[in-house]
């Protein structure tokens, strides 16, 4: 068998026949079995940008590192040439996929209170650095999520890279094209009864406010602000919920003490467009109801004192 000379036959070869699930037997006489391997550089040069090939990607042998940097070009892509009906149809796809692994939810639920500083968009000490290109702090999900992409995945590969570089070049235009985005990823969990984690809420809230768009964000503010006063009727009669919201939200005190920040420290880059008083009021009131609701009034009497 050492003598056989390696040569790479032809797949369109007649001798060849293929065995599933990734085989080929040559026919001719030798009996050699060949093992087909997918080259990702060539299937990406191949498929159109706009062809949503991410879960294709994620099931991928190749190390993870590589994989989320293939799946990051992609959308660093589309989101480029601004192309949202594409990104939609991807949303949809990826929570789809994710709406499934409650192993994924279970993470997301309880692991995202740790990134509720860097959705703030407050700190921007090390923004010089920010690159659609790199994650965003350092990623750990269970090897069982692999084939998904996460709320976690989300919010450090695709919307925190491009909302600091947006930052960072004074584009406003891309940030309100993320903070779209990011509502959009958000709705789309909602429609399938999945709660969007605190970090992600977190961020919608954060590129609301800094954008200036006054009316969505209060919009948006009195919708979250329904479903917490429904949600808790629900839980003091006992009925059950689809959707878990702050009682049982571990990261619910640290989201609404962030929201706090968010109102109250003035940010100047050329990104950024303050959003009016009344939103700023609107936002301390709904931060305030969440501590009230989750019993830390000592902290809401803090929050308010030095707001």
């Amino acid at each position: 068998r050492e003598c056989i000379p390696r040569v790479k036959p032809e797949i369109h070869a007649k001798n060849l026949a293929f065995l599933a699930p990734r085989y080929f037997l040559d026919t001719s006489g030798q009996g050699l079995l060949y093992r087909c391997r997918i080259s990702l550089p060539l299937v990406l040069q191949c498929v159109p940008p706009t062809a949503c090939i991410v879960p294709f990607l994620l099931r991928r042998s190749a190390p993870r590192d590589a994989i989320r940097g293939h799946v990051m070009g992609r959308f660093a892509t589309l989101i480029g040439t601004r192309d949202m009906a594409s990104l939609r149809l991807w949303m949809g796809v990826i929570v789809d996929r994710y709406s499934k692994s409650e192993v994924a939810l279970k993470f997301d639920f309880e692991s995202t209170v740790m990134l509720l500083p860097k959705c703030s968009l407050l700190s921007l000490d090390d923004i010089d650095d920010a690159d659609e290109t790199k994650v965003v702090g350092q990623i750990m999900v269970p090897s069982s999520c692999r084939k998904i992409l996460t709320q976690t995945e989300m919010l450090q590969m695709i919307f925190l890279p491009h909302a600091l570089t947006a930052i960072k070049h004074g584009d406003l235009k891309k940030l309100r094209f993320i903070s779209s985005l990011s509502v959009h990823y958000f709705l789309e969990l909602e429609r399938r009864l999945i709660t969007p984690s605190a970090a992600l809420q977190c961020l919608v809230v954060t590129l609301l406010w800094r954008t200036g768009e006054n009316a969505e964000l209060a919009s948006f503010l009195s919708a979250l602000q329904s479903q917490w006063t429904i949600t808790r009727r629900r839980r003091m009669m006992e009925l059950p919920t689809a959707n878990r919201m702050y009682f049982d939200d571990p990261g619910a005190i640290p989201f609404a003490e962030t929201l706090f920040n968010v109102a109250t420290e003035k940010v100047v880059d050329k990104a950024s467009v303050p959003c009016a008083p009344s939103t700023e009021r609107e936002l301390i009131s709904f931060a305030t109801i969440i501590l009230l609701g989750c019993g830390a009034t000592f902290l809401a009497v803090k929050c308010l004192l030095s707001a």
